[in-house]
């Protein structure tokens, strides 16, 4: 089971990657970026079959140039990448262009973005429709989590620990990843 954390319960960012909290059983190491990562996925899901996304429209369109191999991948994902906020039109035979992206892909390229998801897909060999989509989704959470490295200030550290606890926290992200670890009292007291 998964500690609570209160307001009171310190916080500290270590590496500028992981947040620190003291519990009863020990210490808790919280992965900032995949727990980030936790929360957008989720909300992703959601979008896919819930609530649409909300769209940024871009001021200068980007275009996608592809292969025949992406583009064929980009036209089987095309209704779910709308659904999570994708403005895409098709141009020419191999290329598209992106007039709008989901809200919270926020200063990130997304013809890269784009380019990620479709060779995250393509990598996986999945078939079932499914298995994409947790793909996909995965890996736009991934783009869009804050990035590794990125100092976060008390408050920014508190919001993130909370929307993670909230949101039926998990240990691990859907590829297996870990999101949290706690280190037992006893492990710390084995060190000294």
């Amino acid at each position: 089971e998964i500690p609570s954390i209160t307001e009171t319960t310190p916080l500290i960012q270590c590496n500028n990657n992981y947040i620190l909290a003291p519990i009863d059983q020990g210490l808790l190491l919280i992965h900032q970026h995949r727990a980030h990562t936790s929360i957008l996925y989720k909300e992703l899901r959601e979008q896919l079959t819930n609530t649409p996304a909300v769209t940024q429209p871009l001021l200068f369109p980007e275009v996608i140039e592809l292969i025949e191999k992406d583009l064929e991948t980009l036209q089987i994902l095309l209704p779910d990448l709308e659904k999570l906020g994708f403005v895409l039109e098709q141009l020419s035979p191999l290329a598209y262009t992106i007039s709008g992206v989901p809200a919270l892909l926020g200063q990130r390229n997304p013809v890269v973005t784009l380019l990620q998801v479709i060779h995250d897909v393509q990598d996986t060999e999945q078939s079932l429709h499914a298995q994409w989509q947790d793909t996909m989704t995965l890996c736009l959470a991934q783009q869009m989590a804050i990035p590794q490295g990125k100092t976060l200030s008390k408050m920014e550290m508190y919001d993130l620990v909370n929307r993670f606890m909230e949101n039926n926290p998990s240990r691990h992200l859907p590829n297996g990843k870990t999101i949290l670890s706690i280190i037992n009292y006893d492990d710390v007291q084995k060190r000294f």
